[in-house]
């Protein structure tokens, strides 16, 4: 459940993703970031924040985040950290036609991973925004998704499946 009960958000790591575990995972208050009104998004569903242990220290992990409602059209896949403020994320983000899940790409201490530090873990605050008028543009992370395909559902392998674990 996202803290303004707005909805639900679930992130799953399916086989093959590249992930041994995900360790935590926890609806985030934007409000904790800075004040709305200088937010270049609307988050209709706040952001969620997830440690991932990786299989590789550097590699890539491949996760996707369900959402109880379809994500608007305009919606963006966009992360937010200290370092770097504000980012569109959609150079590593792929919404699914039906828009209630998307599958992101991070690197671990890459691309996306918001400590930076190649450890064999990822952190990642994350979620989908809708630009307000006050968005501004934003350099493009030229990598993209390395596999668009769709990834196995199932919650088998190291990684699990956070829905598989409510549903069992």
């Amino acid at each position: 459940n996202m803290l303004n009960g707005a909805g639900q958000m679930a992130v799953c790591a399916p086989e093959g993703s590249g992930v041994v575990r995900i360790s935590s995972m926890e609806s985030t208050d934007p409000v904790t970031i800075g004040p709305v009104d200088q937010f270049p998004y609307d988050l209709p569903l706040g952001l969620v924040s997830f440690r991932l242990e990786m299989e590789q220290v550097g590699g890539i992990a491949r996760v996707r985040v369900y959402f109880s409602e379809p994500a608007p059209q305009a919606a963006k896949w966009v992360k937010q950290n200290l370092t770097d403020g504000w980012q569109d994320y959609s150079a590593h983000a792929v919404f699914a036609d039906d828009r209630l899940s998307v599958e992101i790409e991070i690197q671990d201490g890459g691309f996306g991973d918001a400590d930076g530090v190649e450890n064999g873990i990822v952190i990642d605050p994350s979620g989908y925004g809708v630009a307000t008028s006050a968005t501004t543009p934003f350099e493009d992370d030229s990598h993209s998704l390395t596999d668009t395909s769709p990834a196995s559902s199932g919650g088998g392998g190291g990684g699990g499946c956070f829905i598989s674990t409510l549903i069992n």
